[in-house]
């Protein structure tokens, strides 16, 4: 198994999966069907293979989550976001659910806690549209949907507090203590 080693919780790092060796190059996997782009949100792109990472110098990353619907939220000890764009966000820790930005004066931001089955307020999400998902390199995850509500998430400090996977074969996991792996 060829992996990229991670260097720190802060840094996103590229790891790659099992591969046969004659797809192994420089120690990193290059798989053909696993390959995609991630956007940076000053607009240049990342490719997402076996052997790179991001750009540590970008703050954020842009997921390709624009315009999917939610087509399916599942609650049980994590609170589950199913996209119509074969993808799906998973969160494990506490969220905040706002009507509009985070920080607009009025935002009354309602905790979700997936942890002990507190996720109602998240029903709303329903048939919305993504228009915006972000990644900060803190680990922070960000989606704003087309209803005006943003759902926000912050890296805890012992576990994984979400897990973005798909389209494709693309899985972005939160790790503990913030920083983002990407498996491609």
């Amino acid at each position: 198994m060829q992996v990229t080693p991670r260097s720190s919780l802060s840094s996103l790092t590229v790891l790659a999966r099992r591969c046969p060796p004659d797809r192994a190059r420089n120690g990193h996997a290059d798989f053909p069907g696993n390959q995609g782009t991630l956007k940076t949100a000053s607009g240049s792109v990342s490719h997402v293979n076996g052997g790179r990472t991001w750009p540590k110098s970008e703050g954020r990353w842009l997921l390709p989550y624009r315009d999917m619907q939610v087509v399916q939220i599942r609650g049980s000890y994590q609170l589950t976001l199913v996209l119509d764009g074969g993808a799906q966000v998973d969160m494990e820790s506490e969220s905040l659910l706002t009507d509009g930005p985070l920080t607009a004066p009025d935002a009354l931001p309602v905790r979700l806690l997936p942890e002990h089955q507190e996720v109602a307020p998240a029903l709303s999400l329903f048939g919305a549209k993504i228009l915006s998902s972000v990644v900060f390199k803190t680990g922070a995850l960000r989606l704003v949907f087309s209803t005006g509500a943003h759902l926000n998430v912050k890296p805890h400090l012992q576990y994984e507090a979400w897990r973005a996977t798909g389209p494709g074969s693309l899985r972005l996991i939160c790790q503990p203590g913030g920083g983002v792996a990407v498996w491609p």
